[in-house]
């Protein structure tokens, strides 16, 4: 198995699954190379080192859309 986004499919969850967060790294690195989880505490240093460095919340307009289009 491995991270997916599917159209219309239920997420997965801990109640059903065995979703512990070593496993979770483990459906992350079936991914492929670069995918990894992150927990609130790493997400919310990256949103305020990005403030820091670019002083300004709008992430687009500082970087770029992404994949979007």
């Amino acid at each position: 198995d491995k991270l997916s986004s599917i159209a219309y499919a239920k997420p997965a969850s801990g109640l059903t699954q065995n979703l512990t967060r070593a496993n979770m790294r483990k459906l992350a690195n079936n991914r492929g190379v670069g995918w990894q989880i992150s927990d609130v505490l790493s997400a919310s240093v990256t949103q305020m080192l990005f403030i820091i460095e670019y002083a300004s919340f709008n992430t687009q307009a500082n970087i770029g859309l992404g994949v979007v289009n």
